[in-house]
């Protein structure tokens, strides 16, 4: 009985001798976490920003597509496409969603990209929807 005693004990004054060490020295856990969060919550940030001003064609712009860009946008038979320029793609009309989608449809893939970098040159935004029926065909 009395090696019990003993030996619970020993085990009580190490755990207080653990726990005194463990709360003199600062937390490296807690740290790294606060760490982590900010480091995440920057990246956030930093990814909101980069939306607002994405062109939507980020999942190709970067591969072998990237031509030097001349300062005139080059026109695709859609001149017509000009009155949409400097407006935000929600006032469209369905008339003006179906020359874009009509022009979407009849290009061929190898002018995809140069279209879509006329239209940026050009200030004119395609609706999500039109977006991605060009990013479809960019990525065949």
């Amino acid at each position: 009985m009395e090696g019990a005693l003993v030996i619970l004990a020993v085990l009580v004054a190490v755990g207080l001798l653990l726990f005194y060490f463990d709360r003199r020295k600062p937390h490296q856990h807690h740290n790294a976490v606060a760490a982590k969060a900010e480091k995440a919550e920057k990246t956030e940030k930093a990814e909101k920003e980069q939306q607002q001003v994405c062109c939507g064609l980020h999942a190709v712009c970067e591969k072998k597509y990237a031509k030097p860009a001349s300062d005139k946008p080059e026109y695709y038979d859609d001149e017509e496409l000009d009155v949409l320029a400097d407006r935000d793609p929600q006032t469209y009309t369905e008339a003006e969603r179906d020359m874009l989608r009509d022009v979407v449809l009849t290009l061929r893939r190898e002018d995809a990209w140069g279209w879509s970098r006329s239209l940026e040159m050009r200030h004119i935004e395609l609706p999500p929807d039109i977006r991605d029926e060009l990013l479809m065909l960019l990525s065949d």
